[in-house]
């Protein structure tokens, strides 16, 4: 989901602060979080930067999910694939759009929430995923909104969707 915030802010006062995450989740329940598919240990020490893919998953089985886990004894098995520390800019003014991607239990607990916040996605990333719902999932949703206004899955299957972000 694409989620609009500062260039600069780091990465935990993105989740907590902008987010409202609570800070005992983060550190208990997400147990391994990537930046643009690198590894992170330390969430304090990522800025955000435009294009940004940000991934965080609860615990993952084996000795891949122990080593991939942030502050893992076990790191420094994977120091070329973790994403070196870098320090919030001073004056993060700049709007940029990140996007967040929920795994496992954390998709469940965070995922509702924060899609009801809203979020950004290209018309045409949204138009195609909802051509590809099956009866099933069209049937268990239980209201979408247009500008604010309801509107059935047909008539926003029908939309013309465009690049712009919706």
């Amino acid at each position: 989901m694409g989620i609009k915030t500062s260039a600069g802010v780091c990465l935990i006062d993105l989740l907590c602060g902008q987010l409202a995450i609570q800070w005992d989740y983060i550190d208990k329940q997400v147990q391994t979080v990537f930046v643009n598919g690198r590894v992170v240990d330390r969430l304090d020490q990522v800025v955000m930067a435009p294009d940004m893919v940000i991934a965080l998953s609860a615990a993952m089985p084996g000795l891949m999910g122990a080593t991939l886990r942030k502050g893992s004894l076990l790191a420094c098995f994977r120091k070329d694939i973790s994403l070196p520390a870098a320090h919030p800019a001073r004056d993060p003014r700049c709007e940029i759009t990140v996007t967040l991607k929920f795994f496992n239990l954390v998709a469940k607990a965070l995922g509702p929430r924060l899609l009801a916040q809203g979020v950004w996605i290209t018309g045409t990333a949204l138009g195609n995923h909802i051509k590809r719902l099956d009866q099933q999932t069209l049937a268990a949703l239980a209201s979408l909104r247009w500008n604010r206004a309801p509107i059935s899955v047909e008539a926003l299957s029908r939309l013309p969707w465009r690049e712009s972000q919706v």
